[in-house]
């Protein structure tokens, strides 16, 4: 069990333009800044496209690697994809990092029925 706390909020945007049980993919994922102080709040922001045939994204989820490999799963963000098939996704995530050290910011998405896509990770360093 972790001994840290992370503070995590998301914020994500999905705009754009629908078959059946096809898993949602994420990509193009850019965020920044990289490299932030220990035990200061920070907003990680950035942006990614998701793409899912049935049109159903329902959440953006990420996760953080601690330096021991640990991995927390942060909250989920809502999304409604209002059956857009391509969206371009905002994205803003707190973070107050607890020790120095090499984390790594996991994101992914998943649709109504349960399909995730890949994960996509951020190297975030704590100083």
């Amino acid at each position: 069990m972790l001994r840290h706390s992370f503070l995590f909020a998301c914020a994500v945007t999905l705009f754009a333009c629908a078959d059946a049980g096809a898993p949602p993919a994420l990509s193009n994922l850019t965020l920044t800044p990289t490299t932030v102080d220990v035990n200061k709040q920070v907003m990680i922001q950035g942006d990614a496209i998701v793409e899912d045939a049935d049109g159903d994204v329902s959440a953006l989820v990420a996760s953080i690697t601690v330096p021991g490999g640990q991995t927390q799963q942060l909250a989920e963000t809502a999304l409604n994809a209002n059956g857009a098939t391509k969206a371009q996704v905002k994205v803003a995530i707190a973070l107050a990092l607890p020790a120095p050290g090499d984390y790594t910011l996991n994101v992914w998405v998943k649709d109504k029925e349960g399909n995730e896509s890949a994960k996509l990770s951020q190297p975030i360093t704590a100083k």
